[in-house]
């Protein structure tokens, strides 16, 4: 056998079924073994975007996702969804074929190894068929480490190398799972317990701890925020306020503003999530994460524990510092002010041809089967469905810009598609964005991809059109007018709608409503008024103009 039929088998034994590919002479070897094999190839038609699945299928809770591109290009091509990954802390495997090491002159030759260590921010080598084991329990063990992304850079004169024999040996995710000192304990359960209004924040390093938050949330009658990425954890506890943060709900804002304690588990506190710092001016405030590096990186005056969510919160529920249950009465008022605040009213404005981008998304929302698997793309839309579209749990929603870009949707979508067999999965998307990796649409439907796409179409580059308006600046540079993309869709061989009306959207919803998931992809090009300004933006707008002003006033 040669290097790359171990690679081939390895990945296989790991449970590997699919792999998201473009096909180059650094990885042709590869994917061909791994064909012969029974993994699936899904071949996307730009590397971006098959990376970009390999992050869809891990996000939808499929272990860790692969992609395989070639080398030189087919490796540069990769840098934004390798970046968007590291932000989300996504295992993804990018196997990228290299050069043969003694052709220092070969056209596609580059330094491959710094380039993913810019993007990725982790490489490893397959250096010889002698260290072929070592290499690939290495490479394993860093998918198990929660650390994000690997490049595994494999050179193609190693790749057709004869292969030495190699153990196989399964080695478990090695995760560390400490538990902080108890002084530290300690010390936060005395400012839990000392405070009149402490409140809980969970990121995506809660998911394991559920169970515990809710218990904890119930003893100190707590209010529950997540950030962004963990949308829909404890959706259904009764002290469950939203997601935190500029693309979060105004219930979250006001009762983590108000909260004199909160207690951060598995969220890095970025500045979306805590509006730069300043939901948490008046708190106290008590960082659990697993990895130390990331404590204090957003808020640094924060107690940090660092240690496991599920075991860091034993230890404190455990501890008789925390003492019984409080009196009962705190947490049914807060329940009830929860309630009271959970629904606001939308006074919708629909115009001439378009409608409100909100309607859409409340009516999406109705008609989605209560199961949805949801992903969003980037842009100024994306405050839509991240604040209307709910979901039960967090592993069926997806913030497809964690690197603050747009165009990674429909590639994540897809990826997520294969990890979900039997559902349908639905992309919320800007009409920059769609159209900025359309390409992958035709992927979509070779595959029969169950996936259901709602183009929010404002005919323009919609955060830039309201930045320029907001700077004073002429905002008609940033429009830029769509074609029919349900007629486009249609041309690449799905179905596609063109919705602008009340009539066409009642009907796109009963079609949503009425859609299996056996019946491949489906675009709705719904026109919506560009006159709409999210709340996510309105607040940039408004520390903006004043600056804006200044500046033009000479001071």
């Amino acid at each position: 056998m040669k290097v790359s039929d171990v690679l081939a088998e390895a990945l296989v034994r790991r449970g590997v079924r699919h792999v998201f590919c473009v096909m180059g002479d650094g990885n042709l070897d590869l994917l061909t073994a791994l064909a012969a094999r029974g993994v699936e190839l899904v071949h996307a038609r730009h590397e971006q975007n098959a990376t970009a699945m390999a992050d869809g299928y891990t996000r939808a809770g499929r272990g860790f996702g692969v992609c395989c591109v070639t080398q030189g290009p087919g490796l540069t091509q990769t840098a934004t969804s390798l970046l968007v990954a590291r932000r989300a802390r996504s295992p993804v495997l990018l196997i990228a074929g290299d050069t043969p090491r003694e052709d220092r002159h070969h056209i596609q030759n580059f330094d491959q190894r710094a380039f993913a260590e810019a993007t990725a921010g982790a490489v490893l080598d397959l250096r010889t068929p002698q260290t072929l084991g070592e290499d690939l329990r290495l490479v394993f063990r860093h998918l198990g480490s929660g650390r994000g992304p690997l490049v595994l850079n494999a050179p193609l004169d190693v790749q057709l190398s004869p292969a030495h024999e190699v153990p196989w040996e399964r080695e478990g995710a090695r995760t560390w799972s400490g538990v902080p000192p108890k002084a530290m304990i300690d010390r936060a359960i005395f400012l839990l317990t000392r405070a009149s209004r402490p409140a809980l924040l969970a990121g995506r390093g809660a998911l394991g701890a559920q169970t515990q938050l809710a218990e904890l949330a119930d003893r100190l009658g707590a209010p529950i925020a997540t950030s962004l990425l963990a949308k829909g954890l404890l959706a259904s506890h009764p002290l469950t306020v939203g997601v935190s943060g500029g693309l979060g709900s105004s219930l979250a804002e006001r009762h983590l503003g108000e909260a004199d304690c909160v207690l951060a588990v598995g969220a890095s506190l970025n500045t979306w999530t805590t509006r730069n710092g300043t939901l948490l001016t008046g708190a106290e405030v008590i960082q659990i994460d697993s990895d130390p590096d990331s404590l204090g990186d957003h808020f640094p005056g924060a107690l940090q524990l660092a240690g496991d969510a599920a075991l860091t919160l034993d230890a404190i529920l455990g501890s008789p510092a925390l003492g019984s249950a409080r009196d009962g009465q705190r947490r049914d008022t807060l329940e009830k002010l929860i309630a009271a605040g959970a629904v606001a009213a939308i006074e919708f404005r629909d115009g001439k041809g378009t409608l409100d981008p909100r309607r859409v998304m409340v009516g999406l929302d109705h008609a989605l089967e209560e199961s949805r698997f949801v992903v969003s793309d980037g842009g100024h839309f994306c405050a839509f469905p991240c604040q209307l579209l709910t979901v039960t749990t967090p592993d069926r929603f997806v913030f497809a810009p964690s690197f603050g870009c747009i165009g990674q949707g429909l590639g994540i979508a897809i990826g997520a598609s294969f990890a979900r067999p039997g559902q349908r999965v639905t992309l919320v998307a800007g009409d920059g964005s769609f159209l900025m990796n359309i390409q992958e649409l035709e992927t979509a439907v070779r595959y029969r991809v169950p996936l259901t796409v709602v183009v929010l179409n404002d005919q323009g580059l919609g955060q830039e059109f309201h930045t320029l308006r907001a700077k004073g600046l002429p905002p008609e540079s940033a429009l830029i007018p769509t074609p029919d993309l349900g007629g486009v869709a249609e041309g690449f061989g799905a179905e596609g709608h063109l919705v602008t009306d009340l009539p066409g959207l009642s009907a796109m919803m009963a079609a949503i409503s009425a859609t299996s998931a056996a019946e491949g992809p489906v675009v709705f090009d719904v026109r919506t008024n560009p006159a709409v300004v999210s709340e996510a933006a309105a607040a940039i707008f408004d520390t903006m103009r004043p600056a804006v002003s200044r500046q033009n006033s000479g001071r």
